[in-house]
């Protein structure tokens, strides 16, 4: 595993998440109005290739949601 990139904690502190009894919801609300889509990026990487994928949201090749039971 690579080295964690780690700037100002942005992004780590806009993962929430919200549960019940019927599951569990997460999401990211960082945002940055001059900025690209920082969290997709970060996720799925840049379309150019110049920024590589570096996954906080486990997914599928789809860009669907990998369930922990999936693995």
């Amino acid at each position: 595993m690579g080295k964690l990139l780690y700037d100002e904690g942005t992004l780590r502190e806009s993962i929430g998440h919200d549960a019940d009894s019927k599951g569990v919801s997460v999401g990211v609300n960082a945002y940055c109005p001059d900025c690209y889509p920082y969290q997709i990026v970060q996720n799925f990487g840049s379309k150019d290739g110049k920024l590589p994928a570096r996954r906080f949201i486990p997914t599928d090749s789809d860009g669907g949601v990998r369930w922990l039971s999936e693995r």
